[in-house]
């Protein structure tokens, strides 16, 4: 897994989900600011209670044992999922193809929606209507052509060979014409398995990982070796940092866990949020902060009126200055540009703002 599911990871991952199938997004949290990728679907069940689907953009979800910790406020992704498909129905869960790509089907009284959880890199959260246009995402992209915004049609990323619906047939004819210089590199990046699962399906299939030229029934037996991996019982396991869903004959078998979930969440570390105490004010308090903002606005009003009332005085006392200062510039647009005048008035210390028709002299 190193830190993010591949599409094998996923359709293990899809299969523990299906429980909860039938369930109702209860409400949903997102981290704030830095955190906003971080969020958590709380859905109930009935007769079951609840349950927390945590997902940690751009690669991990899991079912959690228990919340993670939050800021009061949700973020503005969960927040608009709460206000359009809050207590709606979890009517399907599904991996689109043998992408990394997770599907949430909701149902409410408007209709059907889709919430998107793109777990490959930049990764992001897509709510869709029932017509396949995006109402809200967790942030806008662009990949060239595809892009992700509010109100376009979605736009999944370019299919790949889904390895996981395909025939072993399918998948030997599949690993026949790859180019890749060994057949692990065939099955790890052609069939989608990554390099832990390619080197496991080659073991399985009692073949030299780094041959490129197999035979018609080597192939056939690599191709059943990964129909066998799809197939597998889950049975998670995990090391210090790493987890599996199904035991691997290439590797050192882990800790046992009861879940593949339950063996994702031993690694993630847990994020603590500082709790402010809110200031409890009491009705007096209230008041006296009233009249405080009050009198800081009165003391500018007053001061604004002093300021502007001198103002006025200096023009009336320099008032014949200030007049043969105006006639000067109304003769010097007739035959001058703007640059010209503001030259020749800043020798006098006479400022000239042009766009606003405006001049700024000193009068004392």
């Amino acid at each position: 897994m190193k830190g993010s599911l591949s599409s094998l990871d996923l359709h293990f991952l899809v299969r523990e989900l299906q429980s909860a199938v039938g369930s109702r997004l209860d409400k949903a949290y997102q981290g704030a600011k830095e955190r906003k990728r971080d969020l958590t679907l709380q859905l109930h069940q009935k007769d079951a209670g609840k349950k927390m689907v945590r997902i940690l953009l751009p690669g991990l979800v899991y079912v959690a044992e228990r919340k993670p910790a939050y800021e009061i406020m949700p973020g503005p992704f969960a927040t608009f999922l709460r206000k359009h498909v809050g207590n709606a129905r979890i009517i399907g869960i599904g991996q689109r193809g043998f992408e990394r790509i997770l599907e949430f089907v909701l149902e409410n009284k408007d209709g059907k929606f889709v919430l998107v959880l793109e777990l490959l890199p930049p990764g992001n959260a897509v709510l869709l209507n029932k017509d396949g246009k995006i109402i809200n995402l967790l942030e806008p992209q662009r990949f060239g052509q595809r892009v992700l915004r509010g109100g376009v049609l979605y736009q999944p990323p370019e299919a790949q060979f889904d390895t996981k619906d395909a025939t072993p047939e399918a998948i030997a004819e599949r690993l026949f014409v790859s180019g890749k210089d060994s057949v692990v590199k065939a099955v790890a990046m052609d069939l989608g398995l990554g390099g832990e699962y390619a080197e496991e399906a080659c073991f399985r299939a009692g073949v030299e990982k780094s041959r490129k030229d197999l035979s018609k029934e080597e192939l056939l037996k690599v191709a059943a070796a990964v129909k066998a991996l799809l197939d597998e019982r889950i049975t998670a396991s995990a090391t210090a940092d790493e987890t599996y869903p199904v035991a691997l004959q290439t590797k050192q078998a882990g800790a046992p866990f009861p879940s593949f979930s339950a063996a994702i969440e031993s690694i993630v570390p847990d994020h603590v949020v500082e709790k402010k105490e809110a200031a409890v004010k009491t009705k007096k308090d209230k008041a006296a902060d009233v009249v405080k903002q009050q009198e800081a606005a009165l003391k500018g009003l007053l001061k604004a009126a002093e300021e502007n009332q001198r103002k006025g005085e200096l023009l009336y006392e320099h008032y014949q200055e200030v007049d043969r200062l105006l006639k000067e510039v109304r003769e010097l647009r007739k035959t001058h540009g703007w640059q010209e005048i503001k030259q020749l008035l800043k020798e006098k210390g006479v400022g000239v703002d042009e766009q606003k028709g405006e001049l700024t002299v000193e009068l004392e």
